[in-house]
C-alpha cells in the first residue's frame, strides 16, 4: 500500500510541476566563470527554474548564470543534463514580474491576445510594486 501512495504523490507532484510551466522560445546567454559566453534556447520555465537548449553539454552539478534579456541574470545549479539539453533550478526564484516578461519576450508568438494582455498588465503592475 506504501508503494502506491509514494506512486501517487510523485504522480501528483509531476502534474503540478507540469503545469506550471511556460513554453519559452526565447534567447538568452550561459555566463561561465573563465569561459565564453555560450547562447542557449529556453524551452520553458516556472518559477523556481528553467530548461534549456545550448551548442555544448553542460554537466549536472555545475554552476551557471543566465543573462535573459529584458529580465536580468540569475543564479542555478543544473540539475541534470542530456546531450544538450539540461534542467536547472535557480537559487532564488523569479519574481511575478520577472515571470511576465519571460512570457511576454520568450512565448510562442501564437498565443492569444488575451494572455498577451495579462502578462503586459503583470509587467506594468511589477514596475509600479504592486506584484
Amino acid at each position: 500500500m506504501r508503494a502506491l501512495s509514494t506512486r501517487l504523490v510523485s504522480a501528483a507532484h509531476y502534474i503540478v510541476r507540469c503545469q506550471n510551466r511556460l513554453p519559452a522560445f526565447g534567447k538568452a546567454w550561459l555566463k561561465r566563470e573563465g569561459q565564453p559566453d555560450l547562447p542557449l534556447s529556453l524551452k520553458n520555465v516556472s518559477r523556481s527554474g528553467f530548461m534549456a537548449v545550448t551548442s555544448e553539454h553542460i554537466a549536472a552539478g555545475s554552476r551557471v548564470r543566465l543573462a535573459i534579456p529584458f529580465v536580468g541574470s540569475v543564479s542555478a545549479d543544473v540539475r541534470w543534463s542530456h546531450d544538450n539539453r539540461m534542467g536547472c533550478r535557480l537559487d532564488r526564484d523569479f519574481s511575478i514580474g520577472q515571470v511576465a516578461r519571460l512570457f511576454l519576450f520568450c512565448a510562442p508568438r501564437s498565443l492569444p491576445a488575451e494572455l498577451k494582455i495579462f502578462a503586459v498588465t503583470l509587467v506594468a503592475m511589477a514596475l509600479i510594486g504592486l506584484a
